[in-house]
This record gives C-alpha cells, sequence and structure tokens, in this order.
C-alpha cells in the first residue's frame, strides 16, 4: 500500500506497512550569468517552500547562452499544498503561480532582492511520487530464491553503494 503525503502518519512514527511518499516540484531555471552567488555549488535551504538549491553550471558549464541552469526543489509541504495532476502542468495558470513562489523563494533564500532573478528560461515538473519519508532498512531488497533484487531511493544505502 502506498500513501502520499507530506509527513509519516502518527506524528513520524512509522507508517505501519504503508509505504508514505511526498510530492516535490523541481524547478529547473537559467539565470544569466553573475546574478546568482558563486559561492556555493549546491545547499540544503531551511525554511520557507525550498528544500534543495543545486548550481547545474558548477558541474555541466554554463548553459548555451552563457547563463547558469539551476534547479530547485521544493519541501514536500509546499508540494502538497499545490500539487494539480501533473499530466495537465504546463501551460497553466497553477505552473506561473508555482514557477513565481519558488523563485522569490530562491531569491530570498540567496540573498537577493524581490523580482531581482528574471531567468532566461524555466521548466516546472511536479515530481508526484517523490522521496520516499519511509525507508527499508538494507541498501537493497535479494530474494535469493527467485534471485531477484531491487534497490531504489526507498532504500537504505551508504554512499559506497
Amino acid at each position: 500500500r502506498t500513501r502520499f503525503a507530506a509527513s509519516l502518519p502518527g506524528g513520524g512514527r512509522e507508517g505501519g506497512g504503508v509505504f508514505t511518499l511526498n510530492s516535490v516540484y523541481s524547478l529547473a531555471f537559467e539565470a544569466p550569468a553573475g546574478v546568482m552567488p558563486s559561492d556555493f555549488d549546491a545547499a540544503e535551504v531551511r525554511g520557507g517552500p525550498l528544500r534543495w538549491l543545486a548550481n547545474n553550471a558548477a558541474k555541466y558549464g554554463p548553459a548555451d547562452g552563457g547563463g547558469e541552469v539551476w534547479t530547485a526543489l521544493s519541501t514536500g509541504a509546499f508540494g502538497k499544498a499545490h500539487k494539480v495532476p501533473q499530466e495537465q502542468l504546463a501551460g497553466t495558470e497553477a505552473e506561473a503561480e508555482v514557477t513565481a513562489k519558488l523563485l522569490r523563494a530562491v531569491e530570498a533564500a540567496v540573498g537577493l532582492e524581490p523580482e531581482a532573478l528574471k531567468p532566461l528560461r524555466t521548466r516546472l515538473q511536479l515530481w508526484g511520487a517523490a522521496l520516499p519519508l519511509c525507508r527499508w532498512d538494507d541498501p537493497y531488497v535479494w530474494d535469493a530464491e527467485h534471485r531477484i533484487g531491487i534497490a531504489g531511493d526507498w532504500c537504505a544505502a551508504s554512499a559506497e553503494h
């Protein structure tokens, strides 16, 4: 059984045999070179609607037009509060509203003035079954009898796996 929520049931206790996923928005945006700070590649963001902010240009180099592509991930609570059918997101008022809110949150997180970030382009995606809140206690599941194994972001994998 699976449920979708921004937190585990029962105030954070185990999910009672229910796999709990939460919805997260992923916003990719191209900022003109020099607008975003250059003193970090990625950061966990605490407070507000953002959870993670990463400079893709730090790894892949600048975009074709010379800008920097960044990725912002929302919190599960923000995703739940603004969830819409992900197949019908493109070109909607919901897309424009969520994009604007996340861009304002990026500005606040990095110390830019409101409306200072004027992205060259954006792409918003609702990750409807994101970031499991409950995890398997092993880095993978293996059924020796049937010779089948599985692994995923819901497993408690270590960095070396």
